[in-house]
């Protein structure tokens, strides 16, 4: 009976998942200001000497939020350049041309404020969380690490160890691994294929003079992206543009979303390593966050996410680790992703989850999923400036507008229960698969649908 199916239940008794994750911070934010985007205040949207910026106004706080975005991420990169931004990024914490040396580190430990830095394939952020007293000091070192950073060779040697000892660490866990392989595998011949943290070889070929030229030809005025809320006022954020990002190269960067996949097959990669489990992440891709069928697949995929937490993990505890979820990038995934011991097992039980969302007889006719607990969640996440200007660069860059900061938690309100399976049986087919671990245990017509 209907009544008794876990989907059924699941469309009486859960809510949806909403949007994820912050930018990472170099240091947790302290911001206590308490409004939402939504809030009665007003938001701007101007241009400064060719720079583009969202400004949220409050004047009920004296913190202030401000996040500097290098816009094109991988797009901008090549096999050689991979890594560059988050080299620049990071040698620029040892000087520019304003605050050289050690002076940086000083400047910036008296402004009080906390620095924020954010690398992804779709861009490069560096921000800061501080008070309206330091505003145009954090500004300046801010903007400076971004457009004259001194780029010391001893400098820009400390940023090549630390970015390779990372890679290193990170493909020394089998986690880390599989991750960095259904990357490779998943986006061949895509920009996405291109990691903004670099590999090996790449940040082994740069140098201080690669880095110079990098800043003065890719650090332009059309690939960046204000964005600020909180304390300060509009004259405040022109004036520091004019100081500073109003003197580099205009550029003619224009942004818009990256391509499709290069192909759309299924596959699977095997990685022969010796563990104690087994790993396996299986990605397919997704709408645009523009595009109607979004909030459907994303209640799709958070429902198949709960499936399989409950049939893998919860019911036969085949796994300590076993969900799916979205990737919300500009280019939009899902992913599957289990650690197991029993990985033929699993892998029918992944498959049999997914059918039963696309199967007409699974979700009760008429019904909608609703998703007001989880837009009162979404609504404390974006409580801080430090989340609004996260929600705004969001909104503006992977939705087209900035207006639109709040419009998903009322898209996915009322989500049919047809648009659910629809939107399982058009986008969770095609999935790339990769398995890390015992490949004597698992055959690859397993990952052949039943």
């Amino acid at each position: 009976m209907i009544a008794t199916h876990p989907v059924a239940w699941l469309v009486l008794g859960t809510c949806v998942a909403l949007l994820g994750g912050g930018s990472r911070s170099e240091h947790p934010s302290s911001d206590t200001n308490r409004m939402s985007v939504a809030d009665d205040t007003t938001v701007l949207s101007y241009v400064v000497d060719s720079v583009r910026v969202v400004q949220r106004l409050n004047p009920f706080t004296d913190v202030i939020a401000v996040n500097v975005y290098l816009l094109g991420g991988s797009r901008q990169l090549t096999a050689a350049t991979q890594g560059i931004e988050a080299m620049l990024a990071t040698a620029s914490r040892y000087g520019t041309r304003s605050f050289p040396d050690t002076t940086l580190r000083t400047a910036w430990g008296m402004t009080g404020s906390e620095s924020a830095l954010e690398i992804t394939n779709d861009w490069t952020m560096l921000g800061f969380r501080g008070v309206r007293d330091e505003f145009d000091r954090s500004w300046d070192i801010v903007t400076e690490r971004l457009t004259a950073p001194t780029l010391r060779p001893d400098a820009v040697d400390v940023a090549r160890d630390r970015l390779i000892s990372g890679l290193r660490r990170r493909r020394s866990t089998p986690d880390g691994e599989v991750t960095a392989v259904s990357d490779s595998v998943v986006f061949a011949g895509h920009a996405y294929g291109l990691s903004p943290y670099g590999t090996d070889s790449a940040l082994a070929r740069l140098d201080s003079a690669k880095l110079a030229e990098y800043v003065q030809t890719q650090v332009t005025r059309s690939r960046l992206l204000v964005i600020v809320a909180g304390a300060a006022t509009r004259a405040m954020v022109e004036a520091a543009i004019h100081r500073s990002l109003g003197r580099v190269p205009v550029g003619q960067f224009t942004w818009s979303a990256p391509p499709p996949l290069v192909t759309r097959t299924g596959s699977v990669t095997f990685v022969p390593r010796r563990t104690a489990t087994n790993y396996l992440i299986g990605v397919f891709e997704g709408p645009a966050q523009t595009h109607e069928d979004y909030p459907a697949f994303r209640t799709a995929t958070s429902f198949l996410g709960q499936l399989i937490t409950t049939e893998v993990r919860e019911k036969r505890g085949l796994s300590y680790a076993a969900s799916a979820d979205v990737e919300d990038r500009a280019l939009v995934t899902g992913m599957i992703y289990v650690t197991t011991g029993k990985p033929d097992t699993v892998l029918r039980l992944i498959q049999r989850q997914i059918m039963t969302l696309q199967d007409p007889d699974s979700l009760p006719s008429g019904s909608t999923f609703t998703s007001d607990r989880n837009s009162l969640s979404n609504l404390f996440r974006r409580s801080t400036s430090g989340a609004q200007v996260d929600a705004l660069a969001h909104a503006e860059l992977l939705q087209g507008d900035y207006r639109l900061a709040d419009n998903l938690p009322r898209r996915m309100r009322t989500v049919s229960s047809t648009a659910v399976r629809q939107a399982a049986r058009r986008y969770m087919q095609n999935i790339r698969y990769v398995y890390a671990g015992d490949t004597t245990i698992i055959h690859r017509k397993s990952f052949q649908k039943p």
